[in-house]
């Protein structure tokens, strides 16, 4: 694509397909030169999974997670979101029937303030739900998370789509889980995205990474009401 060229107008952009899309959040399986420079696709590799058919026993340690999508360099955060997920009460968005609703879920991980959130976004036919929790605890040695508040709520069509858009723009199924070398960048948050619609899953763990803020900022936005 020349600059020239109409989609180039726009500041940052992907390909899928074959073809431009316009992408507000660029990850890693797209290398830009300046932003506004052509992107080239690293890899063709599909990276999510399809969705189990039937869940493990809860207290598995693949319960939320397939073996095959580790999260972290050696797998241990994967190990620390089971931790969050199983003491919120989350159900795994891995396995189940393809009926389950669409849903997305964002868990935020504070390695110097253990005190995790969990939002939880779902559609089921025309009504969407925000589910939040906030956890307190944790932290060295394999302490216990437990529930300080958990709150749920009601959500708009204008929410989901703004969703929906940013995930959209990030290119969510079409990235790898890991999009960071490392665990954890000095006292940054940590996320983990999730997401499950009809029978593909796909989990995307990163860090404070600007091209990125703008999807996690919107599972904030959503839960402000929820989680003031």
């Amino acid at each position: 694509m020349h600059r020239g060229d109409d989609m180039s107008k726009s500041p940052c952009f992907a390909l899928r397909g074959g073809q431009a899309v316009a992408s507000e959040c660029v990850l890693i399986a797209v290398v830009l030169s300046a932003c506004g420079g052509s992107p080239e696709k690293i890899s063709d590799k599909i990276f999510f999974q399809p969705v189990r058919e039937s869940c493990p026993n809860r207290l598995s340690e693949d319960f939320f997670f397939p073996g095959r999508g580790v999260i972290g360099t050696d797998g241990s955060l994967g190990s620390i979101y089971s931790r969050i997920l199983k003491t919120a009460n989350e159900p795994s968005l891995s396995c189940g029937t393809p009926t389950e609703p669409e849903a997305y879920r964002l868990t935020e991980l504070q390695p110097l303030r253990p005190s995790p959130l969990v939002v939880r976004v779902v559609r089921q036919k025309d009504v969407v739900r925000v589910f939040a929790i906030r956890l307190s605890g944790g932290g060295a040695d394999d302490a216990p998370f437990v529930t300080s508040k958990r709150s749920e709520r009601i959500a708009a069509e204008t929410d989901w789509l703004a969703l929906k858009a940013a995930l959209t723009g990030m290119d969510f199924w079409n990235v790898p889980t890991n999009t960071t070398a490392t665990d954890f960048v000095n006292d940054a948050e940590d996320w983990l995205i999730e997401g499950r619609e009809g029978d593909k899953y796909h989990a995307v763990h990163l860090n404070r990474q600007p091209a990125m803020l703008h999807c996690v900022k919107e599972f904030y936005r959503v839960s402000v009401e929820v989680m003031p």
